[in-house]
């Protein structure tokens, strides 16, 4: 088993506290990272949020002018054919 000699050592060995709850895999660990690494990590974190957004949002603009192009082609075409055509998806 676990002795407390054992986990006194790797606490201070890896500056990490074992949980005693042991998962399917092996012994759980609680590691807090240092603080500059956890800043670090939020920083990347947040940029990758920011990329994410601004790919959606340039997705969201390409699409709408390739459906309001659709339309004005669509339009051209339905004047170009006269106005009867017009007049069976209207009525």
């Amino acid at each position: 088993m676990f002795s407390f000699r054992l986990r006194t050592r790797i606490c201070r060995d890896k500056k990490g506290v074992p949980s005693m709850t042991a998962t399917n895999w092996g012994m759980k660990w609680d590691i807090t990272p240092p603080t500059r690494i956890r800043q670090a990590m939020e920083m990347q974190a947040e940029v990758e949020r920011r990329k994410c957004a601004q790919v959606l949002e340039s997705e969201g603009k390409k699409q709408a002018q390739i459906l309001e192009l659709e339309g004005k082609k669509t339009a051209q075409i339905f004047e170009s054919e006269g106005d009867d055509f017009i007049t069976l998806f209207i009525f």
